[in-house]
């Protein structure tokens, strides 16, 4: 146990780990208090680098503009309550991943790394097209939601990301789909 621990402009109070080591394998959990909310998790491996390992957690009601401050990224930011959940697990050269993250309130998304785009909108386009490429790239510049949803995943080389969001301008829909190179081709 310990009482807090810092790290940037963060701190995780009454935090906690555990670790087992048994003949098979080492397991290890976490957990501690968190921007308003719980954070919790766990790592286990074998013993060995081909033995197969998972690492899992999720972050309960945390409050996503104190990590957004804390951080400090002049890009980006957004505020608003949160839950994450994230799954990981590999053996050798195998990897595998699922993330969901949720809103559990109204908060603000913006990306302020637009700006250049909008500039170069603004300096190559004119007329109706300058118009509507500029509405376009505002509604993802600075974007009050209602709720969202986010899901990642990953099953190497492949991924998959869905991003889901409801607010008073509108709902912002996006989907990836990342096919990667397999080794073998």
């Amino acid at each position: 146990y310990v009482d807090v621990i810092y790290w940037r402009q963060m701190e995780v109070t009454e935090g906690w780990l555990a670790i087992t080591f048994t003949p098979k394998e080492i397991d290890s959990r976490f957990g501690g208090a968190f921007a308003s909310g719980y954070v919790d998790g766990g790592v286990s491996c074998g013993w060995s680098g081909r033995d197969p390992w998972k690492a899992w957690g999720s972050a309960a009601d945390v409050d996503a503009g104190q990590i957004s401050t804390a951080l400090g990224y002049e890009s980006f930011s957004m505020d608003g309550h949160a839950q994450l959940f994230f799954d990981v697990d590999g053996k050798e050269a195998g990897l595998r991943g699922a993330l969901k993250l949720n809103s559990l309130s109204r908060g603000t998304i913006q990306i302020r790394s637009m700006d250049h785009v909008l500039d170069r909108i603004r300096k190559n386009t004119e007329g109706v097209k300058r118009e509507l490429m500029q509405a376009f790239v505002q509604g993802f510049r600075n974007y009050a939601y209602k709720n969202y949803a986010l899901e990642v995943n990953y099953l190497r080389p492949n991924a998959t990301l869905a991003f889901r969001a409801e607010g008073d301008q509108g709902s912002r829909k996006l989907d990836l789909n990342w096919h990667g190179r397999d080794k073998e081709r």
